[in-house]
């Protein structure tokens, strides 16, 4: 059993204190702090440690049953392994842990293939929705303006895959996938504007493959697209 040290002290906030706690547990059992097989202390212990009522950690832990991070026995309650937490959880919940790296990685390997499967399946409806978000991602355009017109496109793109496994892996980590194109296009507003001009003709690229039913093309314009503009964390 992990030391009674390792648990902070919630005592001093009440607000959604079940949900805070909640996102606490989750998150060390993501990053591995709190591994497969670990059994929670003593209910009363843990309570006094954390500073709360026995009725907010047992709402936190029903919640992380639910989302199959722990399992309740009559002997204990558990965290369960990585594989049955990946099994039962949302993926946007199991993507908390993921470094730049790997999900510049991850963007790399699901959208290349969505590309390549919308060359092939986008209709005329969704070709002339992605023309629309080219002419809207305008370099002079207001952060938010950017933001929506860079996801939409990505997203339609995703649509037109006619994959609902490869569109709803591309929704799943939205969350994340949104605060990098927040950060990454506020770095070149302020300090390169002139990149933000290469994501447009990069676009275009990705879209003049796409309507020309290009398929290898599609996938290559998309892969050289989130080489040069997702972040990866590394210095160059």
């Amino acid at each position: 059993m992990m030391d009674l040290d390792f648990w902070m002290d919630f005592s001093t906030d009440r607000q959604n204190l079940s949900a805070r706690l909640f996102d606490y547990i989750s998150a060390r059992i993501i990053d591995g702090t709190l591994p497969g097989g670990y059994c929670f202390p003593n209910e009363n212990q843990l309570c006094s440690q954390l500073g709360i009522g026995r009725s907010s950690l047992r709402e936190a832990y029903a919640m992380l049953a639910q989302f199959g991070y722990i399992r309740r026995t009559k002997r204990g309650t558990y965290v369960n392994s990585l594989y049955e937490i990946i099994s039962s959880a949302p993926l946007s919940a199991t993507t908390r842990s993921a470094t730049a790296r790997e999900y510049k990685d991850f963007r790399i390997l699901i959208e290349g293939e969505i590309a390549f499967h919308a060359a092939n399946r986008a209709t005329g409806e969704e070709l002339a929705l992605l023309h629309t978000q080219l002419e809207q991602f305008d370099p002079d355009a207001s952060l938010e303006e950017l933001i929506q017109a860079d996801m939409g496109f990505h997203l339609t793109i995703a649509q037109a895959s006619h994959n609902i496994l490869l569109c709803n892996t591309i929704i799943a980590v939205s969350g994340i996938w949104r605060q990098g194109v927040v950060d990454g296009f506020t770095r070149m507003k302020s300090n390169a504007p002139e990149q933000l001009s290469l994501v447009a003709r990069q676009h275009e690229k990705i879209y003049s493959a796409l309507a020309a039913q290009q398929p290898e093309a599609a996938k290559a314009a998309m892969i050289a697209h989130l080489t040069a503009s997702v972040p990866s964390g590394e210095s160059a």
